[in-house]
Order: C-alpha cells, then sequence, then structure tokens
C-alpha cells in the first residue's frame, strides 16, 4: 500500500510539473495523454440546440486564427486552430465565446499512442457490489450534476460540472474503495458523430466509420421523435465489429431494435417501450416535461444510449 501511494504522489508530481500531460487508469495500466495544441474541445453540460453550434462556428470561422470547426457530440464542437498560433490568441478566443455562451467550458486535445483523444466531461464508474450510488453522491456529488446508470453493464455515467477536474476526479474515486474502478469517458479522434461506449472507455475503435446504429431525429424534440437504423453496409462489413452488434444482426432483416427506455437526470425510468424487431419507429414525448433525457435503445445484448431534449 505503501508503495502504491508513493507512485499515486510521483504521479501527481510529475502532472503538475508538465500540466499539459494528463493520466488515468485503465484496466491496470496508467494511461498518459499528451496535449495536442493544434485544437481544442468546446463542451457544454447540456446538448448544444443546433442554431447555437451554428452561431458559434460563424463565430470562430471568421477568426483567422481557425481553421474548422467539426461537430463531435451533442453537446461538443471539436476547433482546429492554425499553426504558429499563440496560445495566449487561443485563451482570448474561448473567453470571447464565454461573453455570449457563459456554460462553454474548454478543454485541450490528447494524443495516446499517435491517435488523437478528444475529452467529455463525463466520467464512467463501476461501484462494488456492496456499494450505492447514494454513497458515492454523498462524496462527490458537488462535483456532477447528473448520475445515469447504464442497465446494461451497471456501470455509472457522471455528467461533471468542470471539465478542469476531469482528470484528478477520476482519480479521487478511482481512490476511494467504494468503487471497482473509475475512468474518464474519452472519444477517439477517429469518430465524426456522438458516442457513448461503456465497455470502452477509450472507444479506440478499429472501425473508425462505425459510431451508433441508431439515428434520433429531430433533437431537440417537443410531441415526438423517430428512432431509425443507421446505414447498415459499412458496419456489418466492419471486420473488427463489437461482437455484440454481431450477434444483434438478423439474417433476414439486418439491424433491428426492440425495446426504448427514457431516463430523467437522476436516472429514474420514466418511458419505456416495446416493440418487435423494429426498423423505426416513432416516439411520443408529450408525457414528458421539458429537460435533458437518456434514452436507451436495446436489441438482445446490445445497449446504445442517446441524449435528448425535450422542449
Amino acid at each position: 500500500m505503501k508503495k502504491l501511494s508513493t507512485l499515486i504522489f510521483l504521479l501527481c508530481l510529475w502532472q503538475t510539473s508538465f500540466a499539459q500531460n494528463s493520466f488515468y487508469r485503465y484496466q491496470g495500466q496508467i494511461i498518459i495523454l499528451r496535449p495536442d495544441f493544434s485544437a481544442f474541445v468546446i463542451v457544454d453540460s447540456n446538448i448544444i440546440p443546433t442554431a447555437d453550434k451554428t452561431m458559434i462556428t460563424n463565430q470562430l470561422s471568421s477568426n483567422p486564427a481557425i481553421q474548422s470547426v467539426q461537430d463531435i457530440t451533442p453537446n461538443s464542437l471539436l476547433v482546429e486552430v492554425r499553426s504558429n498560433t499563440p496560445y495566449s490568441s487561443v485563451q482570448s478566443i474561448q473567453q470571447n465565446l464565454n461573453v455570449t455562451y457563459s456554460t462553454l467550458q474548454f478543454s485541450p486535445v490528447y494524443t495516446y499512442q499517435g491517435q488523437r483523444v478528444y475529452p467529455t466531461n463525463e466520467i464512467i464508474i463501476s461501484l462494488k457490489p456492496t456499494t450505492s450510488i447514494s454513497q458515492i453522491n454523498a462524496l462527490f456529488g458537488n462535483q456532477y450534476v447528473s448520475a445515469i446508470q447504464n442497465q446494461y453493464s451497471g456501470s455509472y455515467l457522471l455528467t461533471i460540472k468542470n471539465m478542469k477536474d476531469l482528470f484528478s476526479l477520476t482519480e479521487s474515486i478511482h481512490q476511494n474503495s467504494l468503487v471497482e474502478w473509475a475512468e474518464p469517458n474519452l472519444i477517439s479522434g477517429t469518430r465524426t458523430s456522438s458516442s457513448y461506449n461503456f465497455d470502452d472507455p477509450t472507444n479506440l475503435n478499429p472501425c473508425s466509420n462505425v459510431s451508433r446504429l441508431y439515428n434520433i431525429s429531430p433533437n431537440p424534440a417537443s410531441e415526438q421523435i423517430k428512432i431509425v437504423v443507421s446505414e447498415e453496409t459499412a458496419l456489418i462489413d466492419c471486420p473488427a465489429l463489437n461482437p455484440k452488434i454481431k450477434s444483434i444482426i438478423d439474417s433476414q432483416n439486418g439491424i433491428t431494435f426492440s425495446e426504448v427506455n427514457i431516463y430523467n437526470s437522476v436516472g429514474t425510468l420514466v418511458l419505456s417501450k416495446q416493440m418487435n424487431k423494429a426498423k423505426e419507429f416513432t416516439l411520443p414525448l408529450k408525457e414528458l416535461g421539458a429537460g435533458l433525457y437518456l434514452m436507451q435503445i436495446t436489441e438482445g445484448e446490445y445497449t446504445e444510449k442517446h441524449k435528448i431534449i425535450v422542449e
């Protein structure tokens, strides 16, 4: 135990000395992430409405220091910075955005083994059998806004308040005796659309064209939301496809879904619908109040999650 404590102290000292580097633990290994100063990530605690994303993109595109803006997830954007741009200029750009959009937060992009990794404002934790989420809430609840359980894996997704605390809070929770493990929810740089993979927190999927099996629209929505199976060709042909996805591909119907559940911000099930191997389904939302929800789409052993806003 003393050796472990010494190692943790040295790692924290090393990370403090070289503040641009971050680390976390994954399957017993210490993963070192190094910054890529040619880009940064914009994140909001809630889904960023399409109109706001368009306005943010337009504002950034008018700045000569910005090379491009790319949509990553419903609540985040990737901003590519032109070479030789001073960091002070990047900070100024971020401060100007906060004048209009005060809830936006910013994080550097990192690299791991030569591949880009995008941080989110989320931490994934797995509790010990004798632990309840209320015990975690009592210790760390003031540092995150929601804790939503994955009904398939049993792990929890914590949406944290301050992105600057992503790695330090992850390490604090990881060292707590109440959890099996805690890891930041990271997105591989090969992806161009939203992805939350509880089984592979690093999201380093070799099939870069595979992101989600199901599309949902509109989002935000008011009266109803439509779920449709994504384009299947690339998914079925991908040699490294998640075995759980392969297991649900029907020889006659292809990819389908049979259950949709919606949870509120504290993880309570508020709407559940079952169907028989559907390829599309329109879900009424009239009985839900306005707010942020988590939609869980299930077929067999595969579960996919989408954040949705009901207006």
